[in-house]
């Protein structure tokens, strides 16, 4: 994810990114908060057919108080691994599950040259990006 962020960045689809990883726990949306009792409903109730699933989840999301219309099939899977391979390096390791412990906002911008720099904090809180 971080890479593509960076590309999208260095294409000019975005002048500017901002990605920003919550503590592990933290849930701030509807769409959060309804994921954990989705899942745990789901392992819970046998499902043999999509749409038996669709069925399952438009029921459980509108019953969790999520406004939506309907559940759409995806008809196509998009590989983005494997479009993106060849502008990726091997990124891991910023952001972790434990508390105050890795990166977990990113700044991404272009430079005067054109390319993609990445300032990372600890915390919103914090006044130090990283690299200085």
């Amino acid at each position: 994810m971080i890479g593509a962020v960076g590309l999208l960045v260095q294409r000019g689809i975005f002048a500017q990114a901002t990605i920003f990883f919550m503590p592990k726990g933290h849930t701030f949306n509807l769409l959060d908060q309804t994921f954990c009792p989705l899942i745990n409903k789901l392992k819970r109730t046998q499902i043999t057919t999509p749409s038996e699933l669709s069925k399952f989840i438009f029921s459980a999301m509108v019953g969790s108080g999520y406004a939506m219309r309907g559940v759409l099939p995806l008809h196509h899977v998009w590989d983005f691994s494997s479009w993106l391979a060849d502008y990726l390096n091997a990124i891991s390791g910023y952001a972790t599950s434990r508390q105050s412990d890795g990166m977990h906002e990113m700044d991404f911008s272009l430079d005067r040259e054109g390319e993609v720099r990445v300032r990372f904090r600890q915390s919103s809180q914090s006044s130090t990006w990283l690299p200085e």
